[in-house]
């Protein structure tokens, strides 16, 4: 059996270590940049004490109001960036059913007249969004998802944004892994409270 479209082991397929400890006890640091392919991905907290995991971009949240995009609200601010992300707006559209399944969500259209806006940074963090065009009829908030600049493969989520331990957990021994078809390739960042707490990371392009 071969999985369509897969590589069917027709070249070489290195298996990558990025393994580590926190660096600063406290402050989230970077694990992997952003990478063109990634088609495995493991960590795994193998000190004794809590450790939280992000893979992605900062996030935020939009409101509306008379069919207008009328602000942001920013979730996760991330760091390390050194050029803002770009900001795409998802979904919302269709004034005739704002309750319709995915509304907000990527799969869903936008409406006629789509908003804009771009990322503002404040020392490597997206600390608001301005909004470039409101937009019309929109039915629900958009999704909005901060991509990564093509130039900038370093700047993460933060997995303690504010204090707020908001990452992946993994308590001790536990791990995370993703493998398949589908792999994110977006940056990864990792926080622990204790300078020295060891992880594994391990990748393959």
């Amino acid at each position: 059996m071969q999985l369509p479209n897969s590589g069917n082991q027709t070249g070489l397929h290195p298996f990558y270590c990025a393994d580590g400890t926190i660096a600063t006890g406290g402050a989230s640091q970077l694990v992997l940049p952003r990478a063109v392919s990634r088609s495995f991905l493991y960590i795994q907290n193998i000190s004794a004490a809590n450790m939280y995991v992000e893979i992605g971009n900062a996030r935020a949240t939009a409101t509306i109001a008379g069919g207008l995009i009328t602000g942001f609200t920013i979730t996760n601010g991330g760091f390390g960036y050194t050029r803002p992300p770009q900001v795409w707006l998802y979904g919302g559209g269709n004034q005739n059913n704002a309750s319709f399944v995915a509304v907000g969500q990527p799969d869903y259209p936008p409406p006629p007249h789509p908003g804009s806006a771009h990322a503002v940074l404040t020392g490597g963090v997206v600390t608001s969004i301005v909004i470039d065009d409101p937009g019309a009829l929109y039915a629900a908030a958009p999704m909005v998802f901060l991509a990564g600049d093509p130039l900038d493969p370093k700047g993460v989520a933060d997995p303690d944004f504010s204090g707020t331990n908001s990452g992946i957990f993994l308590g001790p021994g536990q791990s995370y892994y993703m493998n398949g078809t589908s792999c994110p390739t977006t940056p990864v960042a990792i926080w622990g409270a204790t300078t020295g707490q060891a992880f594994t990371c391990r990748w393959m392009t």
